[in-house]
């Protein structure tokens, strides 16, 4: 409780020093007039940050949720087959591979970088 007055008591004590006039202006105005430039320095300073943060924070999250999501292929007629025509079942190739053609292949994949 004493600890509450204090603080209560220092409050009254500062709002009163404050609101003291001299040449019809409080000693507030006399204050703000000389901090006024550097907070609004600051408060400019502290939107510039927020809205960087803003900016920077919304491209991640965008980037984390395409990444998040995977892409799937999904037909959704009931009209669609799993096999098509001509073909014989799902994942077969559609022309034949020869030995060599697949050596060729395995050689440039393992070269590509």
């Amino acid at each position: 409780m004493k600890q509450v007055l204090k603080f209560f008591g220092i409050a009254v004590a500062v709002i009163c020093m404050l609101s003291i006039t001299i040449s019809e202006k409080t000693v507030f105005s006399y204050i703000y007039e000389v901090i006024s430039p550097a907070t609004k320095l600051a408060q400019r300073g502290a939107i510039s940050a927020y809205d960087y943060s803003a900016e920077q924070t919304s491209a991640f999250t965008k980037k984390l949720f395409e990444n998040s999501v995977p892409k799937v292929d999904s037909v959704k007629s009931k009209l669609s087959s799993t096999r098509r025509a001509g073909s014989g079942a799902v994942g077969e190739p559609a022309e034949l591979i020869e030995p060599q053609e697949k050596q060729q292949l395995d050689s440039l994949i393992k070269t590509h970088r």
